[in-house]
């Protein structure tokens, strides 16, 4: 996915243009071969009529796409998967057929015994529902219905915004505002999850611009995902962005995920040591419910621990996540790490952070999240009572 992101545009294009060649070098002569979208291409075999030669047929294109390619000087190993449905049992039209072998395809990306699936009535909604939503996706990137909403970060003691998290919603034109999890993972797999971040990101710039001309600044949390982040060019691309938008760096926060680091802590060290000199900070998200959270404290330049809410779902009543908060909040102090509590929902979780020294929060007690119109609203008004 995302050649063109990844090696850019012209690079790409006959990256692209190289791989057709080779699907047509080995079918039929009366074969269709076309490009669907992306790095996908659909491939019409008139003259097979079973699912046995389709996948036959299959094997000697993977076999070919498999081959040592060289471009620009660039050695590349290629990899591929295969979805197949037949005429008239897998579907009596192109859209059906095209549907049901982008579910194979589905399956074939998700099975380890090969790159190769041969749709069958039996294969699972849930691939429907992927393809489904991946298309709904890319139509939604090109029509611009992702937007940001925001989540106030707030003082425990008086209830002040201090901040912002910006987090991502569809605007469906049908189903209304659509929260992230019906959508993120899959924008995460297949890879859309560079354009939905890009279409966020430059909302919440002219959001934050905005704000900066009303003389509010107001520091907001952006979420990279570990897709995001593996993209070597992200975080100059990031960087250029907020230059380009006006924004002063010292406004925009990165939080990331331990995903982020697993296979490669040092380098993930450094991409971030490079944010920070821009001039950013750093937020690890989610502390806490990984296997070495601590670790990556000692190795990471972080300069904020947000907490997770299964940590103080009971705090007021259980002595055990009154002790964990209680070490963090002191282990945080001594290493000047700020610390964001997460999901606070309850007037007596509130009182029971305060009494353990916490300052930060952000939860339903407070603040949901909110479209940026009701965000400068409640800004405005906090500005004036300050006044």
């Amino acid at each position: 996915k995302n050649i063109n992101d990844s090696f850019g545009h012209s690079f790409g294009d006959r990256l692209l243009k190289a791989i057709a060649e080779r699907l047509d070098s080995v079918c039929y002569k009366d074969c269709l071969v076309s490009r669907f979208g992306g790095d996908e291409f659909i491939i019409l075999l008139e003259s097979v009529r079973s699912k046995e030669a389709a996948a036959e047929m299959a094997k000697r294109l993977l076999l070919m796409l498999e081959q040592p390619l060289e471009l620009d000087g660039i050695d590349l190993h290629l990899t591929a998967t295969v979805g197949i449905a037949l005429y008239p049992e897998d579907g009596e039209d192109s859209d059906k057929l095209i549907r049901n072998a982008d579910v194979a395809m589905y399956k074939s990306k998700k099975e380890s015994s090969g790159n190769i699936h041969v749709y069958n009535i039996d294969d699972s909604n849930e691939a429907a529902d992927f393809v489904t939503t991946e298309r709904n996706i890319q139509r939604g990137i090109q029509g611009k219905e992702f937007i940001a909403f925001y989540q106030p970060k707030v003082d425990l003691l008086n209830g002040r915004i201090l901040g912002m998290e910006a987090l991502a919603r569809w605007q469906h034109p049908e189903q209304g505002v659509i929260p992230p999890g019906s959508f993120i993972a899959v924008a995460e797999e297949t890879g859309q999850i560079g354009a939905l971040g890009a279409q966020i990101l430059n909302q919440v710039l002219g959001d934050i611009y905005h704000w900066q001309e009303m003389g509010i600044a107001v520091p907001v949390a952006i979420n990279v995902s570990a897709r995001q982040f593996a993209d070597h060019d992200f975080c100059r691309a990031l960087v250029k962005s907020i230059h380009e938008s006006g924004c002063a760096l010292s406004l925009l926060e990165v939080e990331v995920t331990e995903q982020v680091f697993l296979g490669d802590i040092e380098t993930a060290a450094s991409r971030l040591r490079y944010l920070r000199t821009a001039g950013l900070t750093v937020a690890l998200d989610d502390f806490g419910t990984g296997y070495s959270s601590f670790n990556y404290i000692k190795q990471l330049p972080i300069d904020t621990l947000k907490i997770d809410r299964s940590f103080i779902a009971h705090i007021d009543s259980d002595k055990t996540e009154f002790a964990i908060i209680k070490a963090l909040a002191s282990m945080c102090q001594d290493l000047r790490l700020n610390m964001v509590i997460e999901g606070v929902e309850t007037a007596a979780q509130q009182e029971a952070l305060v009494s353990l020294g916490c300052d930060k929060a952000q939860g339903y007690h407070f603040f949901r999240p909110m479209p940026a119109g009701d965000v400068e609203l409640l800004l405005q008004k906090q500005q004036a009572a300050l006044a």
